[in-house]
């Protein structure tokens, strides 16, 4: 948080609080140190914080400052740090603290604003725009990160260019329209006052943002009387019955009527216009005061023209005439300038026929349906004809003859009006094309009104009905567009239709729906791969992509959200395969299964999403995540080798830890190798492993071991092997020991890797129930009164053994030295017995002899006493010798 800390430890204490009192808290410090940070890399490498742990050890040597937050005096501590010496210009100093995930989920933002801004912008959304430029102006500020800050200043530019490009294009379109020998249409003027309205309504909102990067209204009032300046001077030479004067005027009525701030442009040009046309009508009256008729005649044409120009009609010309007939008629000068007179009049009529002419071609125009038909230049010369009708008074039958062919012409040629041509322009061309035939409908003879009028309205309403259904079918198409194909292709249809056809309202709301709707894909995608959720995001992934290949054309927008859902979307497959790579160090399975089936998931979406643009996923991505795969492969590997090595040993603890590893990744293992036998896109990424001992196999060979220890121990203690040759008594015993031990230290170290309990203990019971029983055939045998030959073989039989299992197995409760030592006692017994009678024979030789027989057979058939009983049985000759003397013993 603080740049450079390093150069700033002076000014920084530590204290501490809810530590117990005995807590040696520079101890617990020095060894985190040691312990953690000294062995981790990562933390080894990060040189600010191990810089500040290092003071803090050193501070806390001598003493560590403790606080008692409710208890306890913070005086001394608040003196300490009055007189440290503080860190100046902190707000340099201190910088905003983010972890890489905080850092990447921050960029992730600033990029879905960015996104959000263009699209807003774009489509005049003022509010919106503002609504995100102020939250990514305030990341910026807050975390003064470099990646934040390029991001709000692109932003900048980009609404900055597109307003500058939005201009450049509305005044370039107003220069053509001005131009433009029909004059300015409402549609101009209403564009071109939308986009000031749009540029006066932006500068509050984003003047923060641009300051003076925006354009100015008065900039675009100000464009407008550039171009009307550019007009008038190249008036100045014109004659005030010039066409440029009369669409001059009219622009200007119609630009005062939207802009009040040209009302006195317009009325200046109406006083300017007055004065010539005064000039004009003045300089006709010294023609008449001479009598020269002809220039007069000349003169009146010229105001004629100007006059209708102006908008003072022929009721003007009209006067002149009247006024000009009744001078004629004076007698002294009628002889004298009638000739002249007829001569004007001539003229007018001349003037009249040019009309015909023009109307008649018109009309050619119709009936061939060539060119571009000027219905307004047809309407004003129908006006013009209708409004001369009172040349009749001065030259008979001329209206009439004209009028009448015109109207011949008109039912002949023009019985449609060209209603298929409107049908056959572009939809949003059609209500202008047909506003000026409406204008030229009420110059048409009143009988020819009604069936021109009754094919205009059909016109309109198939123009309505027309968008009605394309309005229609936009709906239907933006509404189902996620459910199938056949939506995609037909929404790429009439995103096609309305770019052909000009429609641009369609367009905008269409493109303005579907940039909304890929926006929410966008976050919906991003919260899936914050979630792990790989399938849902490529659910939505494949919608974009069918959107991209729809109409990616016509909207570009599409693109950009295209290119950041498919980085997005790469970064998670590259985690999810280093997590396979890493499963070594993972504690929960379930982390590297869904690894895997993410990864899975997104090499056949990338197989099956195969574009024009390559690879969903690109190359490099497919090889790392070979090269993952394999060392997962490698760590599956290693773990089946240890097994063999442990299996092979029985080491258990060894076994514990690989059937561990097998158990934790058993079904990570089983959906590899299932994918590796598989044909597919998953079966050349995927690397061999079928070789690798599963769980399932581990555990099968640990039961047979199991089995077989328990088979070892299921025998019976004695047999012929046992009881003939010691080396192989002590071998089965020792065996046994083995076995017994083995089984018990797998059932106490294995028994939660294993599916059922080893239950050593009812093998070792079995053992015990055995041994006891060998015990109690041994007291049997020693308890008998007498034992002969084959009486003391089983004796010996149950003694040497029981010794043996005592000896190797010395399991509890069997008591097998207890019972070897009462049935000892209980041989000697008889041995001191048979010694005793030997004593007590006196002289009788036979009945010495038999005691004495009796116990050189207990020595002779029970080899583990023999020493001992032949001690006792030379004790007993000894003292038969003192008694009865040598000769007794000889005799014996």
């Amino acid at each position: 948080m603080i740049s450079n800390i390093e150069d700033r430890l002076d000014a920084i204490h530590y204290a501490f609080t809810k530590y117990p009192s005995k807590t040696d808290i520079h101890a617990y410090i020095l060894n985190i140190k040691e312990k953690v940070i000294d062995q981790d890399p990562l933390l080894r490498s990060d040189k600010a914080f191990v810089a500040v742990l290092k003071d803090l050890i050193r501070k806390t040597m001598k003493k560590a400052q403790k606080i008692d937050p409710i208890y306890g005096d913070p005086k001394f501590f608040i003196e300490t740090l009055q007189r440290a010496e503080g860190i100046t210009f902190p707000e340099e100093a201190f910088r905003f603290s983010m972890s890489p995930d905080t850092q990447k989920t921050i960029s992730n933002e600033a990029q879905r604003y960015e996104m959000s801004i263009r699209c807003a912008a774009k489509h005049k959304n003022i509010d919106l725009v503002k609504y995100y430029l102020d939250i990514l102006k305030v990341l910026k500020d807050l975390t003064k990160e470099g990646f934040v800050k390029d991001a709000y200043e692109k932003c900048l530019r980009f609404i900055s260019e597109n307003i500058e490009e939005s201009c450049s294009v509305v005044k370039e379109k107003f220069a053509r329209a001005f131009e433009s020998q029909d004059g300015l249409r409402e549609g101009d003027v209403r564009e071109y006052k939308t986009f000031l309205e749009y540029i006066q309504a932006i500068q509050k909102p984003l003047g923060g943002h641009l300051e003076s990067g925006l354009v100015s209204p008065t900039a675009l009032i100000q464009n407008i009387h550039t171009e009307l300046q550019k007009r008038r001077q190249n008036l100045a030479e014109k004659h005030l019955s010039s066409s440029s004067v009369q669409i001059y005027l009219g622009n200007l009525r119609m630009l005062k009527n939207s802009f009040p701030e040209l009302e006195l442009e317009y009325r200046k040009s109406c006083k300017d216009f007055e004065d010539r046309f005064d000039v004009l009508v003045e300089s006709a009256r010294e023609p008449i005061l001479a009598n020269e008729f002809s220039r007069a005649a000349e003169i009146i044409l010229v105001i004629y023209k100007s006059s209708h120009v102006l908008k003072v009609h022929l009721k003007q010309i009209e006067k002149l005439i009247s006024e000009m007939d009744t001078i004629r008629k004076i007698p002294e000068i009628e002889g004298r300038t009638s000739g002249a007179y007829y001569r004007t009049v001539e003229n007018v009529r001349g003037y009249m026929q040019q009309l015909q002419k023009d109307a008649e071609q018109l009309l050619v125009d119709i009936d061939k349906r060539s060119g571009n038909i000027n219905y307004s230049h047809l309407a004003r010369s129908l006006s013009r004809l209708k409004n001369a009708e009172w040349i009749n008074r001065v030259s008979p039958g001329t209206f009439e003859t004209l009028m009448r062919r015109i109207t011949e012409e008109l039912i002949e040629n023009a019985q449609n009006l060209a209603i298929d041509e409107v049908g056959k322009i572009p939809m949003k061309q059609r209500s202008a094309k047909l506003r000026p035939i409406n204008h030229a409908l009420c110059f048409i003879p009143d009988e020819l009104q009604a069936p021109f009028k009754a094919h205009i309205e059909e016109m309109t309403t198939s123009i309505k009905n027309e968008e009605q259904e394309y309005k229609r079918d936009l709906d239907s198409s933006l509404k189902c567009a996620d459910d199938n194909e056949h939506a995609f292709m037909k929404m790429s249809k009439l995103a096609e239709q309305f770019k052909e056809k000009n429609m641009d309202e369609f367009s905008e709301k269409m493109n303005e729906e579907i940039l909304r709707r890929l926006q929410m894909y966008q976050t919906n995608l991003q919260s899936s791969l914050d979630e792990n959720d790989m399938q849902a995001a490529l659910d939505i992934m494949e919608k974009i992509i069918q959107y991209k290949g729809s109409v990616s054309e016509y909207i570009p927008g599409i693109k950009g959200i295209y290119e950041t859902t498919r980085k997005s979307t790469i970064k998670s497959f590259e985690r999810c395969s280093k997590v396979l790579a890493e499963i070594s160090k993972i504690e929960k399975p379930e982390i590297g299964e869904k690894a895997l089936s993410n990864t899975i998931a997104c090499v056949n979406f990338s197989h099956k999403q195969d574009t024009t643009d390559g690879k969903f996923l690109p190359e490099i991505a497919m090889q790392n995540c070979t090269k993952d795969l394999k060392i997962m492969r490698d760590y599956f590997e290693e773990n089946s080798r240890n097994y063999q090595d442990a299996l092979k040993e029985m080491a258990v603890d060894n076994l514990h830890t690989v059937i561990s590893i097998s158990k934790k990744w058993e079904k990570l293992l089983d959906r590899v190798k299932d994918f590796s036998m598989k044909d597919g896109a998953m079966k050349s990424l995927i690397p061999d492993v079928q070789n690798v001992a599963t769980h399932a196999t581990m555990v099968s060979d640990v039961s047979k071991e199991i089995k077989s220890l328990k088979a070892q121990l299921n025998v019976e203690l004695i047999s012929d092997e046992t009881t003939k040759f010691e080396t192989k008594r002590e071998e089965f015993f020792s065996q046994l020991k083995k076995s017994i031990s083995k089984l018990k230290e797998i059932d106490a170290k294995l028994q939660d890797v294993l599916p059922t309990p080893v239950n050593a203990k009812e093998s070792e019971e079995n053992l015990k129930m055995k041994a006891k029983k060998i015990g109690k055939q041994l007291l049997d045998t020693a308890s008998k009164p007498e034992l002969n030959q084959v009486e003391c073989d089983h004796f010996r039989k149950y003694y040497e053994h029981l010794i043996a299992f005592d000896k190797h197995l010395s399991l509890p409760d069997v008591e097998a030295q207890s019972t070897v030592d009462t049935s000892t006692v209980k041989v000697f017994e008889k041995v001191t017995s048979c010694c005793k009678e030997f004593a007590n024979s006196g002289k009788d030789l036979g009945k010495a002899a038999e005691a004495l027989v009796a116990v050189k057979l207990f020595a002779e058939n029970l080899p583990m006493f023999d020493s001992q009983i032949n001690t006792d049985i030379d004790e007993a000759l000894k003292k038969s010798k003192e008694k009865h003397g040598p000769k007794y013993i000889t005799d014996l």
